[in-house]
């Protein structure tokens, strides 16, 4: 259970989902420059071992006093995003200062980077892709902690790592945090260094990381967003050491209430590639064009994203059954996901960047706007008997329905538990057409001029999945206050701090998987009861 925070001191109000931080947690918890000096040598030593052994040049060691030269104990990168998480790889986004003509990275399960694996080699070329590379890391053990090292031209950075942890093999217990919604002046906001002291397998953002309006479409313009958030030092600090999956929204997407008719949505697409490490994308590949839905797996929980913005029809076309939010091809995939899930899944967790839970509504942006389809995706998930689980974002609220208020297929029933996953960094809004939520609802604060106070919230996602006939799943709503930068436990009365727990979970039935005997396996965070 993590423990609502007390103490003035941010690096210090955090309880780590292991417990209270220890010793290990404060050192590893320190900025680069507190890091013991032996560390540095250990691990240039090692790796300069490794590049010797295959071929690649040899990193220099200062000569007075076994440090490293200046370019060694400074960054060499100012942009590190780890993501594309399976049990046995990752992708890695990285931007290296200066003209380096070859760049890889090395994961290695010890902190002192013994016995790394090595990514292959890329060029870092500022002439495309905004400077940024991509690497590979393949040959990973599942359900392990990696710490992560960038070599360029075999330079080793120390004082810029990352680390991850990869995806169970099968069945696992895991925690995720969800949000979305960031606002220009919130990209340094208190929210992420807490959730990287949480330590999750996965950071998941539901929509609106960027607040833009793209005027002349260009790739520069839409790359200078981008750059905004990438020269952010605490959600770039977050991003190196949590797994980061992202679905984009109107506002990343480039304008608001955006949709297939946005003309420089090739500008989005093309940026979003550049920059977020993604799973492969479900659909063909376009002109810079096609919606950027993707899906993976951790342990028996499928995870699927939806592109709810580059093949939507205009939210002002009459609702009716060809009024689409998905797209004829998106759609399709989407069913056949659903349709497939079994039984090597036990739940869906669909991310739908826009609200689930509301009323019909003319003209609307979210799915009361899109009743039709919205009854149809309804029925199907009714029909197969499927348990679903849909996150969302765009309200800037935190709120939970249990599924009594989503019963929208035909001839009633379909119900799913609906999740508004909060605002990152964003103020907040009532929404009061959205709903309504079992479980209530906390928008981030405002002060009485409608500013916002700086709040940050989430979501954890805890799964427990013992391998047996039973997977469960427990949400709890969180905010980061901005005036004091305290981590609180959201609770469904007033302004948040009273009345019941914004919270909620339940179990499901789940096939048992063959060749795997039920056990009880170590929990790396305590559930509540």
């Amino acid at each position: 259970m993590i423990e609502p925070q007390t103490s003035p001191a941010p690096s210090s109000r955090v309880t780590s989902p292991r417990g209270p931080r220890s010793i290990r947690g404060r050192w590893r918890a320190r900025r680069p420059a507190e890091r013991p000096r032996a560390y540095g040598r250990r691990a240039g030593k090692l790796l300069a071992l490794v590049l010797v052994l295959c071929g690649g040049a040899t990193p220099k060691l200062h000569a007075q006093g076994g440090g490293f030269d200046d370019w060694e104990r400074k960054p060499l990168v100012d942009w590190l995003t780890v993501g594309a998480v399976t049990s046995s790889s990752a992708a890695i986004k990285l931007h290296v200062r200066g003209d380096a003509r070859e760049v890889r990275v090395a994961a290695s399960l010890h902190p002192d980077l013994r016995d790394p694996v090595l990514s292959s080699a890329t060029v870092a070329d500022d002439e495309t892709d905004d400077g940024l590379s991509t690497v590979l890391l393949t040959g990973l053990q599942p359900n392990s902690r990696y710490y992560l090292a960038t070599l360029a031209d075999g330079k080793i950075d120390t004082a810029r790592r990352g680390r991850l942890r990869t995806f169970p093999d099968g069945p696992g217990s895991y925690r995720i945090v969800a949000s979305g919604d960031v606002s220009p002046t919130g990209v340094e906001n208190a929210v992420f260094p807490v959730i990287r002291d949480l330590d999750p397998m996965l950071f998941l953002t539901v929509g609106d990381i960027l607040d833009r309006t793209l005027i002349v479409g260009s790739i520069e313009e839409a790359r200078q967003h981008w750059r905004l958030l990438r020269r952010s030092e605490t959600f770039g600090a977050l991003v190196r050491d949590v797994p980061w999956a992202h679905m984009w929204d109107d506002h990343d997407y480039g304008v608001n209430d955006g949709d297939r008719t946005f003309k420089h949505r090739w500008a989005s697409r093309l940026t979003y590639l550049e920059t977020v490490p993604h799973y492969p994308l479900a659909l063909p590949a376009g002109p810079g064009e096609n919606a950027i839905s993707q899906a993976f797996s951790i342990g028996r929980v499928r995870f699927v994203l939806t592109d709810l913005r580059s093949d939507r029809d205009p939210k002002t076309r009459q609702d009716g059954e060809t009024k689409s939010m998905l797209g004829k091809e998106q759609r399709l995939w989407f069913e056949q996901e659903l349709r497939s899930a079994a039984p090597a899944h036990a739940l869906v967790v669909w991310v739908s960047s826009v609200p689930w839970t509301a009323d019909p509504l003319e003209d609307a942006d979210h799915w009361g706007g899109y009743h039709h389809e919205r009854q149809a995706l309804a029925t199907l998930i009714r029909d197969i008997g499927v348990p679903v689980v849909s996150i969302s974002g765009d309200a800037h609220t935190v709120a939970i329905d249990d599924g009594r208020h989503t019963g929208y297929a035909s001839g009633g029933g379909g119900g799913i538990p609906a999740i508004q996953t909060g605002a990152l960094a964003a103020v907040g809004k009532s929404k009061e057409h959205l709903g309504p939520f079992s479980h209530g609802r906390q928008p981030n604060r405002s002060d009485e001029r409608g500013h916002s106070m700086g709040d940050g919230q989430f979501v954890t996602m805890d799964v427990t999945d013992f391998g047996g006939s039973r997977l469960c799943l427990q949400v709890q709503g969180w905010r980061v206050e901005g005036p004091t930068g305290r981590l609180m436990p959201l609770r469904q009365g007033g302004t948040g701090y009273t009345g019941p727990p914004l919270r909620w979970g339940r179990c499901w039935d789940a096939a048992t998987v063959p060749g795997v005997r039920e056990h009880r396996i170590a929990l790396p965070f305590a559930l509540d009861g």
